[in-house]
Formats: structure tokens, sequence, C-alpha cells
């Protein structure tokens, strides 16, 4: 079975991010510190990253500031928690306010979503899932916001409406 990039993704944090190395020490400072895609990829982790990414045909190449923003993402999560929608919702009053959250969902391209996901990431502590993450932003498209638009709101934990059939 070939992997996704969900997989990929959560593979390369356990090993580049979160692995308790001065590597990945010095990876994840020198991504926590980059402000632009250009200076995330002056770093050579996030170069492996679009190496297992390509292995598994997903290469980024053709859209460098999208692989610098996984990787930026990915370098603030802090330990793996829930899908990141569902965290950004949790809570009365939610973690990250409503305002915040749709302006994070209004975001269509990389550089668009750059500051307002790394600053809703710290509101939450880095706890998220990295590999789905990752793979939000892989595919950020209308499909991806919406989602998280439910996730946020707590709809996928609702029960499902049942239909009401004329007897």
């Amino acid at each position: 079975m070939s992997e996704n990039v969900n997989s990929i993704c959560q593979g390369w944090w356990a090993r580049e991010i979160s692995a308790e190395t001065g590597s990945a020490r010095k990876t994840r400072a020198e991504l926590r510190r980059a402000d632009t895609a250009l200076k995330a990829l002056g770093v050579p982790a996030v170069h492996r990253l679009n190496a297992a990414l390509s292995a598994g045909d997903f290469d980024l190449r053709h859209d460098p500031e999208r692989l610098a923003l996984i990787a930026v993402a990915l370098a603030q999560v802090k330990e793996r928690g829930p899908k990141v929608a569902r965290a950004f919702g949790a809570g009365d009053p939610p973690a990250l306010s409503p305002i915040r959250f749709n302006a994070l969902i209004r975001a269509t391209t990389p550089g668009a979503l750059w500051r307002p996901l790394n600053r809703a990431l710290a509101v939450i502590k880095g706890a998220a899932s990295p590999g789905a993450l990752a793979a939000d932003l892989f595919y950020w498209n209308e499909q991806t916001r919406t989602r998280w638009c439910f996730d946020y709101y707590g709809e996928t934990t609702a029960a499902p409406m049942q239909q009401e059939t004329e007897t």
C-alpha cells in the first residue's frame, strides 16, 4: 500500500521535529523563526520532507510556498492532539475566537494562511494531529475549509438527523 500525505508528513514530523535530538531541536528552531517561505526553504529538513512526499507522488517543487507552510506549521506542533479545527473550537468560549477562526478559513493561499495559522497554533499550545494538519494544508481548498467549519463548531460529533417517514 502506498503512503498518503498524512502518513508521510506524520513520519517526517516524528523524525525531524518531535524527536529529542540536536538536529530536531535545530530544525524546530529554524522553522519556528522562519517568517517567509524562502527562509523555510533554506532549512535542509524541508527538502527531506519534499523528498519523502515526492517518493509518494506528492512532489511540491511546483508549489514551494505550500511546502514551506506545511513544514513551518508542523514545527509549531509540539504534541499529538486532535484535528486542529476541533482543537480551535474546543472549550467555552472556544480556544480560538470565531473571528480568528474565520480569518483562517477565508485564507485561500499558503501566503495568506501563514501568519494566522501560526498564531492559531500557538493558542492551542501546539497540540494537534500533525499528519491531519499537513494533509489539510496540502489539499487546502473549499472542501477542506468547509470541513474545518464543521469540526470547529462540533458538528462532526452531532447525531445525524433522521428523516421522518410517512405512515
